[in-house]
């Protein structure tokens, strides 16, 4: 009788405890991937699943903003590159043009000095003071001529004899005259134009060679009056 009872009572304590264990917790069973630690919890299709905090997501996003940027600059530089060729080969194109123009420019100006015929003062240099010099030492050989032809001139004998026997100065022939007057007047013409072509190239230097136009036309008007008085000899 006594074995029955406790028999009993063993069944329903074993029944309880065996409820417990079921309602307390229940297992999952899941597949876990060859080489796996058993610790890391993986998804029902075998990819890990992997917690993140805050500062890994700030992290993240960081790099991907720097991704960004890196690519913005990429495509800023090949922009910029392109722009520079650009710029490149319009000066290179600028740069010839002008290099035409100023070769055309020298080529119409030797052409314009061919027509006027032979050049007696020869091209002058592009330095202005230099110009200057040149023209004042043109100035001067031209009064040196003239001079020497004066005093020529006053030293031919007569052909003709004076009723005293003394033989008289002549003048010059209308021919010589008429020569020196054109080489004077060629010469006038020329010294002008280059004056001009002068006051052109060279604007800054307006003033100076303004003074020395003065000066060469004071000058070739000397020698004109000389002229005219050699002629009013006659």
């Amino acid at each position: 009788m006594l074995v029955l009872v406790a028999g009993l009572l063993y069944l329903v304590s074993g029944r309880a405890v065996w409820s417990q264990d079921a309602t307390g917790s229940r297992f999952v069973c899941n597949a876990i991937p060859p080489g796996a630690e058993p610790g890391c919890g993986y998804g029902p299709t075998g990819n890990r699943v992997q917690s993140t905090s805050p500062v890994e997501d700030e992290l993240r996003n960081t790099i991907i903003q720097l991704r960004e940027t890196i690519l913005q600059q990429k495509e800023t530089i090949v922009s910029q590159q392109g722009t520079i060729k650009e710029l490149n080969s319009k000066l290179a194109r600028c740069e010839a043009a002008a290099d035409e123009s100023t070769q055309s420019k020298s080529r119409g100006q030797g052409s314009r000095r061919k027509e006027f015929g032979k050049n007696t003062m020869g091209d002058l240099p592009r330095d202005p003071v230099e110009t200057i010099d040149q023209l004042g030492k043109t100035m001067q050989s031209l009064k040196g001529r003239l001079e020497n032809l004066e005093q020529q001139s006053f030293r031919l004998p007569s052909i003709n004899v004076s009723a005293g026997g003394v033989s008289a100065l002549t003048p010059l022939p209308p021919e010589l005259r008429e020569l020196l007057r054109h080489r004077l007047g060629a010469l006038e013409t020329q010294l002008l134009r280059k004056v001009a072509e002068l006051e052109e190239e060279k604007s800054q230097l307006y003033n100076e060679t303004a003074a020395h136009r003065q000066r060469t036309e004071s000058t070739l008007n000397s020698l004109l009056e000389r002229i005219t008085e050699l002629e009013k000899s006659k």
